[in-house]
Order: structure tokens, then sequence, then C-alpha cells
């Protein structure tokens, strides 16, 4: 440090020179006449602040610049990476492929000759573990899972799961054919592997050294470790399902409540908190869901916002099921349900084979013992249980079996079907109009009865007398009436039987007044005879009534005087003939009345029309379609299969009837299975035991009853 004057002691500037670590030129700082100091580099001239600052922000410029290159690197270096491992992986998968397809020539080969191909060709026990890997993987994505893309490592997919018009969707169908095969491979697999361990273990022959003995059981625990981590895979999809229902709703109204309806799944409350999860979230866990969930169940298991404790679905086969006639074999569960296989053998009276009486008592008693042995381990108000046909079970698939066995189904207590407090304010607000709705078809059809009677025409319009409308009110409190004891019926059957049914609601009819009503289950029904007994009681008592009307009314019009007969309805016999029934009844009791031509204008007793609309309306709830009364008739008699097969066949012959135009009734009324009914029905809680012969007759007299009401007579235009 040195000091000096250049004005040689005069007043001026002090320079002083420093030297400063973080700078390899001195800097010189001067005093100013003021006292104040300043500074510059010993190398250049005094600058100002800015050009400091400038050189500090070209610095940092460098500097980020330099930063942007290192990352660049990384990142390209990142993307070498895992272009290298999913070429590997390719290959990898390739050369299993390759090995699969080596190893089993066919589908159906067998454990036996497997276990020789792995002897000749040398095969080791990690090439066994790697082929039952990759038939696992081969197995999940059949069920709908998303593999990964194979394409390019550098991409990464954007699906984001279930979207309205997103052709990706396609990916998530469920292809059974394919995971049946996979599925039957990994076991052949490992039966194979358990083969030749035991011939290890027998002969000491290692297989040239490439085996321990333990191969079929490092498959057996390798396949668990899979299916352990799918299990906690779904649990984690189903628990974040579950927990979003606390979300906002961006779904469009309209669609979620056609989806809704679709699936059978009731309408959430209005609260957001409680509402029930969206279309996306719906589709992306109906991949995940297994096989041997039944479709009519899928509902309530998507829907379900309590879990079924894996301690109580343990206890079922360990405390409820052990000691009944029910050997449990194998168990499966996922948060929700639970399924449990095995053989069940019902005890036999004698030395002969069991008569189908007595296996119907043995199945119902059994399945009783089941639920009673539930309640009294105290697990009754938590767990539900089903007996059921093995949801897995194919035809043409599984030739073991010439039919599918019984497995028991547990469900939380907590899933039931639809309550009338779920209920949306939009179905709410339909039911309501579609009430009232029908009072005013009711109405009309009854005005419609009279429409060609001269006096009631001359009346109301010439005279613009309305008064004649009173005579109406008759055929109009008959029709209303009729569907009145249709309910009544249903309600005392229900209440017998157990089940819970919700109001019914009424369904207008321009053609008869009202096709009926939608009467909705609230609880699941016990047995296929409780629920055959509800479908047939309504539409059986009102055929019957109708019928009974009819007689009245055709003896009612032939005893008729003049007078009386001009204060009829007045129907054209064309309206006599469109029923087979209608016109066998008329032509027993009035046979020259067949014979009018059919454009003739005929008075009749108002009995008469009020049983013919009651009689029409039954028939076509008789039909075996969905959820109408005929479909849960058919489903309790036959099955949800057969049920499910006749749907699909009733619909296809209303269609065509339809677009032929050979009936006008089949349009309407169509339109309101399709849009109300089309859903798979409730399940039952024991479908196991078969009604009895004389259900089963009584089913059989419903349905040609309802078969000839209506086909049309001979000599008719044609269908109503």
């Amino acid at each position: 440090k040195y000091n000096y004057n250049k004005n040689n002691g005069k007043q001026g500037r002090v320079f002083s020179s420093k030297f400063s670590s973080t700078s390899p030129s001195p800097l010189l700082y001067y005093a100013t006449r003021d006292g104040s100091e300043e500074s510059s580099s010993a190398s250049s001239p005094p600058t100002s602040r800015e050009s400091l600052l400038d050189k500090a922000q070209r610095e940092a410029a460098e500097l980020r610049q330099r930063a942007q290159q290192i990352l660049a690197e990384a990142n390209a270096a990142e993307i070498e990476l895992k272009e290298s491992r999913s070429k590997q992986k390719q290959r990898q998968t390739s050369d299993t492929d390759a090995f699969i397809e080596e190893l089993f020539d066919t589908y159906n080969c067998t454990p036996p000759e497997i276990a020789a191909n792995i002897i000749q060709e040398r095969w080791s026990q990690e090439q066994l573990l790697a082929a039952t890997e990759r038939l696992h993987e081969r197995r999940s994505v059949a069920l709908g899972s998303f593999a990964p893309s194979s394409n390019s490592g550098t991409e990464k997919s954007d699906y984001n799961g279930f979207q309205i018009g997103d052709v990706r969707n396609a990916a998530a169908v469920v292809n059974s054919t394919e995971w049946q095969n996979m599925d039957a491979l990994i076991q052949t697999l490992v039966e194979s592997a358990f083969i030749l361990d035991k011939n290890y273990d027998e002969t000491g022959d290692d297989n040239n050294g490439r085996w321990d003995g333990r191969a079929g059981i490092a498959l057996s625990t390798r396949l668990k470790e899979l299916q352990r981590s799918d299990q906690k895979t779904f649990e984690r999809k189903y628990s974040r399902s579950s927990s979003l229902n606390n979300a906002d709703n961006n779904s469009s109204d309209i669609v979620q409540g056609y989806t809704q309806q679709t699936l059978g799944s009731s309408s959430s409350s209005n609260s957001p908190n409680d509402r029930e999860m969206n279309i996306t979230e719906i589709m992306e866990l109906l991949p995940m869901i297994p096989m041997w969930i039944p479709s009519s169940f899928l509902p309530f298991i998507l829907i379900a916002k309590e879990k079924l404790d894996p301690d109580d679905a343990k206890s079922i086969r360990d405390k409820v099921l052990t000691g009944t006639d029910f050997f449990c074999t194998k168990w499966e569960n996922i948060p929700a349900a639970a399924v449990y296989r095995g053989n069940f053998r019902p005890q036999k009276t004698g030395s002969g084979d069991l008569s189908p009486a007595e296996e119907r008592n043995q199945t119902a008693l059994f399945f009783q013992n089941v639920q009673q042995r539930l309640a009294l381990r105290g697990m009754a108000d938590r767990v539900q249980l089903f007996f059921i046909p093995d949801p897995e079970w194919r035809p043409n698939m599984d030739t073991r079996e010439a039919e599918p066995k019984p497995v028991i189904l547990a469900l939380p207590k907590s899933i039931k079907p639809e309550q009338a407090s779920e209920r949306g304010k939009l179905i709410k607000a339909v039911t309501g109009i579609s009430s009232i709705v029908t009072v005013f078809t009711a109405f009309a059809y009854a005005v419609a009865c009279y429409a060609l009677n001269p006096r009631f025409f001359e009346s109301v319009v010439n005279q613009n007398d309305f008064s004649v409308l009173l005579a109406c009110i008759p055929v109009f409190l008959g029709t209303l009436g009729v569907q009145a004891i249709h309910e009544l019926a249903h309600y005392l059957v229900a209440k017998k039987s157990g089940i819970n049914i919700g109001l019914p609601v009424l369904l207008p009819s321009l053609q008869l007044g009202t096709f009926g009503s939608i009467t909705p289950l609230r609880s699941f029904p016990p047995d296929r005879s409780s629920l055959l007994d509800l479908a047939l009681s309504g539409p059986m008592a009102t055929l019957s009534l109708s019928i009974l009307l009819m007689v009245g009314g055709i003896s009612g019009t032939l005893h008729a005087t003049a007078q009386q007969l001009s204060y009829f309805p007045v129907i054209p016999a064309a309206l006599l003939k469109c029923s087979f029934l209608t016109g066998s009844i008329m032509s027993m009791l009035a046979p020259k009345t067949m014979m009018v031509p059919l454009s003739q204008p005929i008075p009749i007793h108002p009995a008469f029309v009020v049983g013919f609309a009651g009689l029409i309306s039954s028939a076509l709830n008789l039909l075996p379609i969905g959820r109408l009364d005929g479909g849960r008739a058919c489903t309790a008699v036959f099955g949800s299969r057969f049920n499910s097969l006749m749907s699909l066949l009733t619909l296809s012959l209303m269609a065509i009837l339809s677009i032929t135009g050979s009936s006008t009734i089949a349009i309407f009324w169509g339109a309101l299975v399709v849009l109300f009914q089309r859903q798979p029905d409730i399940p039952l809680r024991n479908e196991i035991t078969q009604v009895d012969d004389f259900r089963f007759g009584f089913y059989t007299i419903s349905l040609l009853l309802s078969l000839l009401a209506l086909a049309p007579f001979p000599g008719s235009t044609g269908f109503l």
C-alpha cells in the first residue's frame, strides 16, 4: 500500500492501491475533495456501475447457457438409456415368446408332453420362470390392461383412461378367449414343472445339471407374487377411484345418467360429497374386475363404498363353509367381493341318485344352513352370501363339466339395489311426469272408445256438449283400476316372500291407456321360486280379471236393449280380430259378430274395452325381456343366461314388426322397454335351487296365454 500526492501537498485526489483476492489486477482507491472514495481497476480507467452490471449479466447468461447444455446432454443420455433398455426388453420379450411357441406346439399340449419336451431340449428353470412371467403378462393384457408401447422408448403415452370419443378405448376390451388360453398355458407349465420335480426326486436325474428339483415351487411362488402385485395395484386403483367421490364431476349430466342407467347403477345423491364415480373412473376400473364377477353384480361392485374385510373373507372359508356340504377347494377375493369354489355334494337319502325334488330341497336347506352359520359367527350384519353358478364356466371351453358348478359369492352387506332415497332429481321428475301423462292417456283411451258412437260424436262435435264425457269415466277408472290390481298382487306376494319393492312407475299408452308400470326391486330376491311368484302375480291377476271382464262385457252386450246399446262404446270389428285370444272368446260367445266386415263399428259393453286393455298390457308384460315381469319369470325358471338370449330374440322380433309396419304397438312398447327396462335384472341370493314342477307349469301357461293374446286371429289385418 502506498500513498502519493500529485499536487505536491495541495488539495486534490489522493490515490492508493489495494490488491483484491477476487481480482487479478489492483484496485485504485482515490479520495475526492469532499472526502468520499472511488475505485477503478489499475489496468483500466474508472468505469460506471452500469458497465459492471452488464458484465455480471453476461457472465450469468454464459453460466445459464452452459447449464442448459449440461441438462440437454443429461436428457439425451437418459433417452439413450431408455431406448437401450426398451430394445433390450423387446429382445427379451421376443426371445421369450419364441421360446413359448417352441415349448407349446398347440394349446392342447398336456403337462407330460411339455415335461418331456423340456427334458429333450435341455431347457433350464430360469427359462421356464421367464416364460411364466411372460404368459402372466399376456394374460393381464387380455383382461384389458394396457401394455407399454414397444415402438419407441422415447415417447410417453398420453392415455389417461377411458375418454368419450377416444378410439383407444377399444384396447380395453376384455379378450376372454386369449385370457383363457394364457391361463391354461400357465397351469400346464406349472404342472409340467411339478412332474419334472417328481422325476428328479425319484430318479435323481438333474436334467444335465440344469434342474434342482424345486422348479414347481419356484413357478408357483412367482405366480403368487405376481398375483399379489396385481391385487395391490387393483386395491390402489380401487381406493383412488373411491376417494375421488369428493371431486367435481366434469362429465356431462346427460351422458352420465345414460351410463348409470346402462350399467344399472343407482344415481347418486345431489350432494357433491356422495356422488357416484364418473364415466372415466368406472371404465378404468372395469378391466381390473376379475371374470368371476357376474355381469349382473358389476353395477354394485363398481359403486361399492365399503370393502369386504379380508378377515371375514377368510372366516367364511374356515368357519362358515367348513363342515357343510360344500367342500371349498379354492377362493379368491378383491376389496369388494370374494368367491369360493369347490364341490357341492348334497347328502343322499338312499343308494340311488337324488330326485329333482330332493335335490331342490337339499340345495335350499344347504344355503339356509350357511346363512345361519354366518349369523352365528356374527358376520350377518357385515356380509351377505350368494349361491350362484360359476360365472367363468363356458360350454365350449370346459369339456369336463356339462354345466357350471355352484360357487359362493360374498359381498359387503352395504351393497344393495337402488333405494328410493338415492334416486336423483331427474329420475324423480321423469317418474312424476310419466304418472301424469298416464292419467291423461288413460282418459284419452276412454274417449277414443266412444269416438265412433254417433250420439257421443254429435254431442261433442256439433252441439259442443261436453257433458257426455262423463260417460268415459267408468272406462277411465276401470283401466287404472285393473292396473291397481296388478300392483296390489305384486305387493302382497312381495311382502309374503320378504322382498322389498318400490313405488310403481306408470307407463303411458295411447293405444291401451297404460302399458302397465315398472316395479323396482329394493332388495335381492331370496331364490328363484320367490322371484317367479312375484313376477307372475301381477300379470296373471290382471290377465284373469281381464278375461272375466271381457266375458262379462260380451254377455252384457248380448243382453242389452237398443236404447242401452246407443250409450255403449263403439269399436271397429277389426279390433276383435287383432288378438287370437279375444277372437276365440268372441267366436264362442257371439259367433255372428266375427262374420261382419273388419271396418264395421260394433257397440260393446264398457267392461269389454276395460278388459281388452288389461289383457293386452298383461300379455306385453309377460314377454321374456329384461326386467319385465316376463323377463323375471324367465330368469327364475331358466336362468339369467337364457333370459338374456330370449330378450335379444324378442326385441329383434319386435324390431322387425316395427320396421315392416306389421304392428304399431310394438314401436311404442319396444321404445319404452329399450329406454327403461334394458338393464340386467337384480341378481338372486340363491340361483341354484330350481323351481318346482307346479311353478314351471304355471309359467308355461302364462307364457302361452301371453302369446295367444298378442297373436292375430285368422282373417285379421295383422298384429295390434
